[in-house]
């Protein structure tokens, strides 16, 4: 092809041009007509584009990956190579997984290419993302230029996988940067959330928390028609002596420990009667257990306390009991990684220290992160409230929060 007496050619080879015109503005028009003509021209080699990366959900074996690539010129595109890069954290670099002969592809035509099957092991963790660029090329020309211009923008595409196991709702883990605003009482017009309870007199914070992240999480893992069908026993956790504390105080995680180990009954199985157990004593400067809660023969404070024969047989008949699988803690991450726990693992339990109160987060925004608390809908707005990030002495609820994942009904 002569563009201006000289000649052009889909490669990278140097252009030979005769010698220009003595005048001036000869040499002008001549340039402008050239690289108006090397634009025109550009579109007339092969040009490899990747315009989509396949693959198959994952599954408890095997997760293949396809790239789909096409040359969009007006050559054919000889043979050449795709390859596969990936990475599972947006600091690391990429590392290359796999280099695959791609055959040659007409003007127009595209090809889908299998690029590689990943094994169990090579999954990212639920709820966590694997990062992957498919990178093709002209007759495996990596510059693919022209006239010193290149073309190879194209070349590459990257796509961010989720493993939505546990977490099907929810697709934002795999954006580099967090949303400003994320709540899971309105996410895709869904509220994820079970009901504001009311702990009263009773320090069972901890039970209420744990019991709010295992309904939410339960909601989030299942579908959204079945929004809000579960609804554990506090009480339980409370009234049976591993549960996991009394009305005097406990730990979240505890809590969880039993349900994971053991399993917990539906409210209506064994419901919230620790509503008037523990009163301020000004003489120790602390809350102590009233009478009607306590007992000589089982330590703790509830109404009621149980013995581990009695609680052993909750689970014997209707209604039926629930557990979870596993547990996580995310306790003394930065502010990032809580947020981003929060959007691909569900709501937290979260404890603060300083306030010595467990409670459920449930979101953020601007100003701070957004809890349900456990002190009934007139506290707060309608019994949710926000926290700031830091400043506060509340803001340490990010140094202790755990998620949980697989709820199940036991049988």
């Amino acid at each position: 092809m002569n563009l201006l007496n000289g000649e052009f050619r889909c490669s990278n080879s140097p252009v030979a041009t005769q010698a220009g015109h003595p005048h001036f503005y000869c040499v002008v028009l001549k340039s402008v007509a050239f690289y108006l003509a090397v634009a025109l021209s550009l579109g007339a080699c092969a040009d490899m584009v990747v315009e989509d990366v396949n693959y198959e959900q994952f599954t408890t074996t095997s997760l293949v990956m396809k790239g789909t690539v096409k040359n969009q010129g007006q050559q054919p595109a000889g043979e050449s190579e795709t390859s596969l890069e990936r990475k599972y954290d947006w600091a690391d670099p990429f590392v290359e997984t796999a280099r695959i002969a791609t055959a040659a592809i007409d003007a127009g035509d595209q090809v889908e290419v299998p690029l590689w099957t990943f094994s169990q092991a090579e999954f990212p963790q639920p709820g966590s993302c694997m990062h992957v660029r498919v990178c093709a090329d002209v007759d495996d020309d990596v510059d693919e230029q022209a006239f010193g211009l290149s073309r190879e923008g194209n070349n590459c595409l990257t796509k961010s996988i989720m493993n939505r196991q546990f977490c099907p709702s929810c697709d934002l883990c795999c954006n580099q940067t967090l949303p400003l605003v994320f709540d899971w009482r309105n996410w895709k017009g869904v509220d994820w959330i079970t009901a504001v309870r009311d702990q009263a007199m009773c320090g069972s914070c901890w039970a209420f928390s744990a019991i709010a992240a295992v309904e939410a999480k339960n909601n989030v893992e299942g579908e959204p028609s079945q929004i809000n069908s579960v609804d554990l026993s506090e009480q339980e956790l409370v009234s049976c002596p591993t549960g996991g504390g009394t009305c005097l105080g406990g730990w979240p995680s505890s809590a969880f420990g039993y349900i994971r180990n053991e399993r917990v009954v539906e409210e209506a199985g064994l419901p919230y009667t620790s509503t008037d157990c523990i009163y301020w004593d000004d003489t120790i400067n602390a809350y102590q257990c009233k009478a009607a809660c306590s007992s000589t023969t089982i330590p703790g404070c509830a109404n009621p306390l149980l013995t581990a024969a009695q609680c052993s047989v909750l689970g014997s008949g209707p209604p039926s009991t629930w557990r979870l699988e596993s547990l996580q803690w995310i306790g003394g991450a930065d502010i990032d990684d809580v947020k981003r726990a929060l959007l691909c693992h569900g709501p937290l339990s979260v404890t603060s220290s300083e306030w010595r109160h467990a409670v459920l987060l449930v979101g953020w925004n601007p100003v701070g992160w957004i809890i349900k608390n456990s002190w009934g809908t007139n506290w707060g707005t309608n019994g949710y409230g926000i926290i700031p990030f830091t400043g506060d002495p509340h803001s340490d609820i990010k140094n202790n929060a755990w998620y949980v994942q697989e709820i199940r009904e036991w049988e």
